[in-house]
């Protein structure tokens, strides 16, 4: 390599470090990367030379004409003209990426539900043997999901909603190869949703925060609880803290409190084992006053 001092065949010789790691005179992290079949970063060309940058995606990555004045790049917002290094073609064999996608679920047919994060997981691989991974993209249904890191390990499926699903992993490296897996198929089944409502006389029921109760008062409760999607809800367990009794079982209870303010209610309901098994909670609290206490005052 010859430093040039205005004419083409004088200069120094030289030499060009295309990694930090092979020399310790400069004290700076460097190195030169080959993406697809173009090189970016920067090498080191003795004291004569200097730094050397083999793109302008160095201090332009986003291709918007400008420095971004980041490390040994001009100041923020000066003009960056486009350059780059490419390889010929007969030195650069561009390897297409890869990509796997497996399911997790310990249930039957990769199947998952809508409360239940972690519970369908896929366990994801993508690479590239150029190491030029560009974008990795999810594909469900055949429609491209917001892009995913490509170091991404495991994903979770119940973020795409109840339903029949197929999913896909696209993989794109910077020379412009892409592979798709085969689409796998997974379902996500509505889970179990607990609720329940509130009256004062058995008979006319409303979200419990519109009641005005008072302590001592017969209190109901009804579960109006969905079951997951093929499931059957067997068993209601009630709670109630503060409460006259505090424990009770079935689709309609009552209750009363002795004590105001405050006072928790967890109905918890469970489906029969041989359809879903799902299990769900809901937790409430209930505003009790106190009653008043009328005197009868002999008039004057």
């Amino acid at each position: 390599m010859k430093a040039l001092t205005g004419d083409i065949v004088k200069g120094w010789d030289g030499w060009m470090s295309f990694s930090s790691k092979n020399s310790n005179g400069v004290g700076s992290i460097y190195g030169v990367k080959r993406k697809a079949c173009t090189l970016e970063g920067y090498a080191w060309g003795s004291d004569v030379v200097g730094w050397v940058s083999f793109s302008s995606k160095n201090c332009d990555p986003d291709g918007d004409g400008k420095s971004n004045g980041v490390g040994f790049c001009p100041a923020t917002g000066i003009p960056i003209p486009k350059y780059g290094v490419t390889l010929d073609n007969e030195i650069c064999d561009n390897n297409p990426p890869v990509a796997t996608i497996a399911c997790s679920s310990t249930t039957p047919q990769c199947t998952g539900y809508t409360n239940s994060p972690g519970l369908l997981n896929f366990n994801l691989s993508m690479t590239d043997p150029d190491d030029n991974l560009k974008t990795c993209e999810v594909l469900i249904d055949g429609n491209v999901k917001p892009a995913i890191p490509c170091n991404t390990t495991t994903l979770d499926a119940t973020q795409y909603g109840a339903g029949s699903h197929s999913i896909q992993i696209r993989v794109t490296d910077e020379g412009g190869l892409s592979y798709t897996t085969l689409p796998t198929s997974f379902t996500i089944r509505q889970d179990i949703q607990p609720s329940f409502v509130c009256s004062l006389d058995g008979t006319n029921f409303k979200a419990c925060g519109q009641l005005k109760v008072l302590t001592g008062m017969r209190v109901y409760f009804k579960d109006t609880s969905l079951p997951s999607t093929g499931g059957n809800i067997i068993t209601r367990n009630w709670q109630f803290v503060g409460g006259s009794p505090t424990t009770l079982s079935g689709p309609v209870v009552y209750t009363k409190f002795i004590g105001e303010g405050p006072h928790n209610i967890t109905l918890t309901v469970i489906e029969a084992s041989g359809t879903n098994g799902r299990v769900g909670s809901s937790l409430l609290s209930l505003i009790v006053a106190k009653n008043p206490v009328f005197k009868e005052v002999a008039p004057e």
